[in-house]
């Protein structure tokens, strides 16, 4: 049976019509295995599409084949998180206490220069009013009237308004130049350590922490220098501004005991109103490092793996 039953095969083969019908059945047979094979999704469910959203699955969806979907919920949550985790940063002004000693000396110094202009205009009262000395007379009357009327453009160059009585004391006393040196101390205490404009600024980030990054020099060019984190303890050693004037009115009463109290609070005041803060919150800088770290988290993806149930019935 089996040699007559090879030798039919062997006959048939041997027809060339019977050798192109078997090699058009092979061929049928590779297409339609590769159709099941590489378009799986025609006999298994369709993922619903948009028009589908809100309504009950009537039958479970698998998928159909392996493929990663982009959970955007999840991206910006991890995003919103990195942004949260940049320390806010403040730039601090290492010069500051240079500067405010330097407007004060200018200041001065603009006093000076308007007095020594009145003597010229004003050869013979001038000599009249050196003979009196520390008597007053009408000659320094008028003197005085003349500096109020170089009030504003000291004003201008201390960048700060003092008390019209205060600036009556410095005038009267021709802004001498020992009381130019009596701020000395005055502008050393403003000036010392982290000053912001007010304490509460930095409640928001209390607990959290700070970046504190020098600014270059006046005139430098380039990044900004150094930086440092200031924890929670440090950032409650920050003096704001009602502080660092409480501490130059102290220091005042300390250091200057040998000048009159209207005096004394005079010259106080010149550097109580001219003092800056030198530590300020940068809001650029502190955006820009938040949008990098935000730019640095890779998009979360969900893998869902061929035959994986994604929607259940009902």
């Amino acid at each position: 049976m089996t040699t007559s039953a090879d030798g039919l095969w062997r006959r048939l083969l041997l027809r060339r019509r019977f050798r192109a019908l078997l090699q058009l059945a092979v061929l049928a047979a590779v297409a339609v295995s590769a159709t099941f094979l590489l378009t799986p999704s025609q006999l298994t469910p369709q993922i619903p599409g948009d028009d589908s959203l809100g309504q009950i699955a009537t039958a479970s969806i698998r998928a159909p084949r392996d493929f990663d979907v982009r959970d955007q919920e999840a991206t910006a949550q991890k995003r919103k998180e990195a942004a949260r985790s940049v320390w806010a940063v403040y730039d601090f002004d290492s010069s500051a206490g240079e500067v405010l000693r330097q407007r004060i000396g200018s200041a001065f110094a603009q006093g000076r220069a308007a007095i020594d202009e009145w003597k010229r205009q004003n050869p013979e009262k001038a000599a009249r009013m050196a003979e009196r000395g520390r008597r007053r007379g009408t000659e320094q009357d008028e003197l005085v009237r003349y500096l109020q009327n170089q009030r504003d453009e000291l004003w201008k160059t201390l960048q700060a308004v003092i008390d019209e009585d205060d600036y009556l004391e410095l005038a009267r006393a021709g802004f001498d130049v020992s009381l130019e040196r009596a701020t000395d101390p005055l502008v050393q205490a403003a000036a010392e350590g982290y000053v912001v404009a007010e304490r509460a600024l930095l409640a928001a980030d209390r607990d959290r922490g700070i970046v504190v990054r020098s600014l270059p020099a006046p005139g430098a060019h380039g990044p900004a220098g150094a930086e440092r984190q200031l924890g929670r303890d440090e950032i409650d050693r920050i003096r704001d501004l009602a502080l660092v004037r409480a501490d130059v009115d102290r220091v005042a009463q300390d250091k200057l005991p040998q000048l009159a109290w209207p005096l004394r609070h005079a010259v106080a005041q010149v550097v109580r109103r001219a003092v800056r803060a030198n530590l300020a919150f940068d809001d650029a800088e502190t955006r820009r490092r938040q949008e990098e770290k935000r730019a640095a988290v890779k998009e979360a993806v969900l893998q869902i793996r061929r035959g994986e149930r994604i929607i259940e019935a009902g």
